[in-house]
């Protein structure tokens, strides 16, 4: 599906290659989007919640260390997303003021890889 693999895109876009993160958001939107629909049940704030994953993941990018799978990484960001209390509680509407604050890859240690 790309012309270039994973990792080199991770290296290039830590290096400040813009646009090296393209095909990493057009690999793994899908299944962002859809774990996150799946917790919250409403497509547009699903689709804002996806957004802001990737530009999260973006902004923290020289972060990641490789010392899990990229799509556990990214799943976690997505995740954290979700604990907005308006999510959680079913309401469905995101406060567009609320930050989650914090780094986003802190303590993950999994080497899981999904």
């Amino acid at each position: 599906m790309f012309d270039v693999d994973e990792n080199t895109l991770i290296a290039r876009t830590q290096q400040g290659d813009r646009k090296a993160f393209n095909p990493l958001v057009i690999k793994y939107q899908p299944k962002i989007e859809a774990m996150i629909y799946g917790q919250i049940h409403n497509r547009e704030t699903a689709q804002d919640l996806t957004q802001d994953t990737f530009v999260k993941a973006y902004n923290a990018i020289r972060d990641f260390k490789g010392q899990c799978a990229f799509y556990t990484w990214l799943y976690r960001i997505a995740q954290n997303g979700c604990i907005d209390p308006g999510i959680r509680s079913g309401i469905g509407v995101r406060n567009p003021s609320h930050k989650i604050e914090g780094k986003i890859c802190a303590a993950l240690g999994s080497t899981q890889s999904k």
